[in-house]
């Protein structure tokens, strides 16, 4: 995960599909394809489509923040 997320215009009103996530994210859509299958970042199920809102995806990095070990 980068440190500097790409600003993704908001489409779909507001909603983003897997590739701006991924695009957002500089990861691969199919790391983005295996967390929402294996549950570890927030979606939104459509029917069948998977969308993703900014606000999630930006508290969700915050969540995955490491602290260093304090020895």
């Amino acid at each position: 995960m980068s440190d500097n997320p790409k600003e993704i215009p908001n489409t779909n009103n507001g909603l983003w599909a897997m590739e701006d996530v991924a695009e957002y994210l500089h990861l691969k859509p199919a790391t983005i394809q295996d967390k929402v299958f294996k549950r570890t970042i927030p979606f939104i199920k459509l029917g069948g489509a998977v969308r993703f809102r900014k606000e999630d995806i930006d508290a969700w990095i915050q969540g995955q923040k490491v602290e260093p070990k304090q020895d």
